[in-house]
């Protein structure tokens, strides 16, 4: 028999919530407006997370697509977070650009650069 994993043990870095645009967050010719605060957005998920070292493959690919990698972070899988999301910890407003999901180990990596203050 399987043993169940607690999924809080281990994530004592902080605290994460995720959050896509609401719907009504376009202009009149269907192009989505970027978000600048809290209220222009949905919430989805809230999660623990650690802070994981940035490797150099990992700045390479945030460069290759023209973004910063300021902060990577591991937290509990969850298959609601994808990439071209927001994220908010700390007072930063972060855009989710990738999400390597970890299966085996039920723990995903955001990827995460710095879009403004709140």
């Amino acid at each position: 028999m399987r043993k169940m994993k607690n999924i809080r043990k281990g994530y004592i870095d902080g605290i994460i919530s995720v959050y896509k645009n609401k719907d009504e967050n376009q202009s009149s010719f269907n192009a989505v407006k970027n978000a600048l605060e809290e209220s222009d957005l949905i919430r989805i998920e809230k999660l623990r997370y650690n802070v994981e070292s940035k490797r150099d493959s990992d700045l390479s690919f945030a460069e290759a697509h023209d973004r910063s990698l300021s902060l990577k972070i591991s937290t509990p899988l969850r298959k609601t977070v994808e990439a071209d999301q927001y994220a908010i910890t700390n007072g930063i407003l972060y855009a989710l650009y990738n999400v390597d999901y970890d299966d085996h180990e039920e723990k995903m990596f955001l990827y995460l650069e710095e879009v403004r203050k709140l």
